[in-house]
């Protein structure tokens, strides 16, 4: 397989954490051929700060809550996003492996149904983490993102927890976008919501 088209890179803002997160795009191959994928997370000084191996077989996110990860929208079965488009998520307390105020980038790698795997990967620009302070119990839940609630994003800001992208149940999908709980990517993830809150909520380099 090639290595992704390419990376993006953006933060996100949920309470008691720090969260950062993007998108990958491939275009020579089908979803159906990429049977997975390697995410680094690499710091300013090129140091993996975090690394995991993602299968298409055994890693499907929906309805669990996942600090890392990463998965293709193609390998859900009637996807009504773009087939060649995977999405990915890093996310930490503070103190963990993303600091506040530093800044880091996504490489990417790309593995084959047919045991090959992206010569080179792609990385991603820069982006800085930054934390956001816990909400109190009884102010929990109170924010959402526009997408969310007028275009069927399944991410729940309530919570933390994946949904279906035509309902918004209790909890909220974890990978990195509207609810302000990076660390579970929604299930069925609206593109246009996350790029509307990556817009609002991503720190200029």
């Amino acid at each position: 397989v090639p290595n992704p088209d390419w990376v993006s890179a953006y933060a996100t803002a949920y309470p008691g954490m720090l969260s950062i997160g993007g998108q990958a795009k491939f275009s020579s191959v089908s979803a159906s051929a990429v049977s997975g994928l390697w995410l680094y997370v690499m710091d300013e000084n090129k140091n993996p700060v975090h690394q995991q191996e993602i299968k298409r077989s055994t890693g499907d996110p929906e309805g669990k809550y996942l600090e890392n990860g990463a998965w293709c929208y193609g390998w859900w079965p009637s996807n009504p996003y773009p087939a060649d488009q995977c999405f990915w998520w890093s996310s930490s307390l503070n103190g963990g492996h993303l600091q506040d105020g530093k800044k880091y980038y996504a490489w990417i790698f790309l593995e084959g149904t047919d045991g090959s795997g992206s010569p080179g990967g792609m990385t991603s620009p820069f982006v800085q983490a930054f934390y956001t302070p816990d909400i109190p119990g009884t102010q929990a839940g109170l924010c959402h993102c526009y997408g969310q609630t007028r275009r069927a994003d399944p991410v729940n800001t309530a919570t933390g927890r994946f949904t279906t992208g035509t309902r918004t149940p209790p909890s909220w999908v974890s990978a990195l976008r509207s609810q302000w709980s990076v660390p579970i990517v929604p299930t069925r993830l609206n593109p246009d919501c996350w790029a509307e809150a990556g817009q609002l909520l991503s720190t200029p380099n």
